[in-house]
């Protein structure tokens, strides 16, 4: 038993390595804490036959390749059986990514993961530009006290972009919302950059355009209910 244990535990630290998973990583997929991971490689404690099925499934071995010893065959087996579970872990890892990336478009009403990914990057973009602004402004004119403010209009700048890429490939019922924030948000920039003067009936423009879209989505909302 002593002997079993220790190969379950040397496979199972030897696997875990070559996919480039820590322990707490492997301890989420099966479940358990990392503790639990700590003592099956330590060859304090063997996991049941159900969770090594599971760690089977996980590295693409058979429970037989976990519970038998590798050390006198040639490397490249295991190197083989390493690869392969590497594969596995990588492949697992990416259609996580794609599946989350498809739930959040789905959420912002996008039919392709491909113009959602693409409309985020060029909300991303907005910023670089921002930055790259504020890096130039700050390089060549150090004493001008606004350079901040780049940050600030990148805000409606944002929302703006967003709100083009929702009209092409998103929900009408997104593109209400960020006509909304648009609105907002280029007011409150405009009343930042001139915030010594207390612009604050800038603010008045942007009540009767709310009311406008409130309408204008209820109006769109009455003849799609028709």
């Amino acid at each position: 038993m002593e002997q079993l244990r220790r190969i379950i535990a040397s496979n199972i630290s030897s696997l875990r390595l070559n996919a480039g998973l820590t322990q707490q990583e492997l301890a989420n997929k099966l479940n358990y804490t990392d503790k639990a991971v700590s003592k099956w490689e330590r060859g304090e404690s063997v996991p049941d036959i159900s969770v090594l099925a599971a760690v089977a499934s996980i590295f693409g071995v058979t429970v037989d390749y976990l519970i038998n010893d590798h050390r006198n065959e040639k490397e490249t087996a295991p190197d083989a059986q390493a690869s392969r579970s590497a594969q596995i872990v990588r492949s697992e890892g990416e259609s996580s990514e794609q599946s989350t990336i498809a739930k959040f478009s789905s959420i912002f009403g996008f039919k392709s993961t491909g113009k959602f990914t693409i409309t985020l990057m060029a909300a991303v973009a907005v910023w670089l530009v921002a930055v790259i602004v504020f890096v130039i402004l700050k390089t060549f004119i150090p004493d001008y006290g606004k350079s901040w403010l780049c940050f600030v209009f990148a805000i409606p700048a944002t929302s703006i972009t967003l709100l083009i890429f929702n009209i092409l490939w998103g929900s009408t019922k997104n593109s209400f919302a960020l006509m909304a924030v648009c609105i907002w948000t280029i007011i409150g920039s405009v009343f930042t950059f001139f915030i010594e003067f207390q612009p604050w009936i800038l603010f008045l423009i942007a009540i009767p355009a709310q009311l406008i879209i409130i309408l204008w989505q209820m109006l769109h909302n009455r003849k799609k209910d028709v």
